[in-house]
């Protein structure tokens, strides 16, 4: 009977220890899990922090092409209110016309008018 008793208990004891070397098992992969997990999160914090900064920077620059943007309109908003008041071609034509008509280039001035005028009266 003592060794009934004897193999039965080795029996348990071998069932302790394989239930024991299982669960030493499962702590051990329970543990990697935990390393890897802890790794994940790390590496979410930092792609995180990255995306972030990232996002940072094309605000900033977004805001710098909007003000860019802004300036140039009210730039070209100037520029077409000056070419609205430029002199049409109609109108350079015109004075074209009257310069051809007055022909500046037989004008006398001032002073050869008062020279013309001298020499007239020196001749009397």
């Amino acid at each position: 009977m003592k060794e009934k008793t004897d193999a039965g208990n080795q029996q348990v004891l071998g069932s302790i220890s394989d239930t024991n070397r299982k669960m030493r098992m499962m702590e051990e992969r329970i543990d990697n899990l935990r390393n890897h997990l802890e790794l994940l999160e790390n590496n979410m914090i930092e792609m995180n922090k990255s995306v972030s900064e990232e996002l940072e920077t094309f605000n900033k620059t977004f805001q710098e092409l909007r003000n860019q943007m802004q300036d140039n309109l009210e730039k070209f908003s100037r520029l077409a209110e000056n070419i609205n008041h430029l002199a049409s071609k109609e109108s350079v034509r015109v004075v074209e016309k009257y310069i051809e008509l007055l022909n500046p280039m037989t004008l006398v001035t001032r002073d050869e008018v008062e020279d013309i005028i001298k020499e007239t009266t020196e001749k009397q």
